[in-house]
């Protein structure tokens, strides 16, 4: 009995001491740059991201808050704006994700995009929320991004995509890079 309730004992502090410090962590990567320019015959905010894990993220949601200041009255603070997407939920996490935010007469960007040195001075500032669950740990994952002025350009993302045969393969060479477009 003594022995029984031994092994018992370990196997149940195992179990526990497993749980506490097998958690899942959240390796989401977001491209370096985010981009803004014509997808479709539309202006359009773009940036990618990516699982770097080999678990499958499930339901995951994106929420994007764009931050500006108004360059006649910086003392007023930033204002925070929702920036509505294209796709902001999948059943599952792709290989690769590309967002995107169509600025329309809606966007708060609507009245900046087009001119580059407004688009600047009102310092923007892109906050990015990732959530989902992981499939094997069925734990909800967080994990937050932001895109600064200096990482926000008029341009292209590179294409970092392609098929392969059973699927799709990602050159992560290509994945953080993007064109410039000349002003």
């Amino acid at each position: 009995v003594l022995t029984f309730v031994g092994v018992m004992l370990q196997v149940i502090l195992t179990g526990i001491l497993f749980a506490r410090f097998a958690r899942p962590d959240c390796r989401v990567v977001f491209s370096r740059w985010a981009t803004i320019n014509d997808y479709s015959g539309k202006p359009t905010l773009q940036f990618r991201l990516t699982n770097e894990r080999t678990t499958t993220v499930v339901e995951p949601t994106v929420k994007v808050v764009l931050g500006l200041v108004d360059p006649s009255n910086p003392k007023a603070g930033r204002r925070f704006h929702n920036l509505s997407l294209r796709m902001d939920t999948m059943p599952i996490l792709p290989v690769m994700w590309t967002l995107t935010h169509e600025i329309n007469e809606e966007s708060p960007l609507h009245t900046l995009w087009d001119d580059h040195k407004k688009f600047y001075e009102s310092s923007p500032v892109i906050n990015i929320i990732f959530t989902g669950l992981d499939s094997v740990y069925m734990n909800s994952v967080f994990v937050s991004h932001g895109y600064f002025p200096s990482h926000i350009v008029f341009g292209e993302l590179s294409q970092a995509q392609q098929e392969i045969p059973g699927g799709v393969e990602v050159d992560y060479a290509k994945f953080h890079e993007a064109e410039a477009h000349a002003d």
